[in-house]
């Protein structure tokens, strides 16, 4: 069924084919492909008063550089990273009670509706999905029994992933927290350390994210 629902919000992108490129926050992600190829100015790094969109802009920026500002490109993306988030969402299930894969179900029907992917908010959904996708990986690695160095420094990537795509990703980090305070049979000293270096990373993070936002942000 999940499959059945993923298919039909594909064809529904492919028939349709949405060009819609003039959008809720229009400013952030065609102004600096405008001005570069207008003005000359390089206005990547500029961000919306404290939200910094980094990561959806090195996936939206090239794509309407080399397609004409055409989106349509874009909704196939988000398709990409929506089936990886189900498929995580799956896995975090399956990994805490089998009983409720079927919760799975109605998950894919909201997530796989034309009405969030499509329309009048079609351009930014990366800055959305992104972090959706970062949390759910995030929360997928992090519940494991047992917390290895590999599977912690994939955690703070995914958690500055997240963070970088949109402000709302810094609930990450409190998300990452509340994984590693959980308990488990993984001995406490190793935990704990592992705890300790989250919060470290927060905090750099959190005061790199302020600086940033602060001294090159446009309102």
């Amino acid at each position: 069924l999940v499959s059945i629902i993923s298919i039909q919000n594909l064809v529904f992108q492919i028939y349709f084919k949405l060009n819609f490129p003039y959008s809720v926050d229009f400013v952030d992600i065609f102004t600096p492909v405008f001005d570069y190829i207008v003005k000359g100015d390089f206005t990547f790094f500029v961000n919306k008063g404290i939200h910094i969109i980094f990561f959806p802009k090195l996936v939206a920026l090239p794509n309407l550089y080399f397609n004409s500002f055409d989106v349509v490109n874009l909704t196939y993306v988000y398709w990409i990273i929506i089936s990886l988030t189900v498929f995580v969402m799956y896995l975090i299930i399956k990994q805490t009670d089998k009983k409720l894969i079927w919760t799975i179900i109605p998950i894919s029907a909201f997530l796989y509706s034309p009405l969030t992917s499509s329309g009048y908010f079609m351009l930014v959904m990366l800055e959305w999905y992104f972090p959706m996708l970062g949390i759910s990986l995030l929360v997928y690695f992090l519940n494991k029994n047992k917390i290895t160095s590999k599977i912690f420094s994939s955690s703070i990537f995914l958690a500055i992933f997240s963070t970088f795509s949109i402000l709302l990703g810094v609930v990450s980090w409190i998300v990452g927290l509340v994984m590693l305070l959980k308990p488990t049979s993984e001995k406490t000293p190793i935990r704990k350390i592992w705890i300790c270096l989250w919060i470290i990373s927060s905090t750099l993070v959190g005061l790199f994210y302020i600086t940033l936002s602060s001294s090159n942000s446009e309102i």
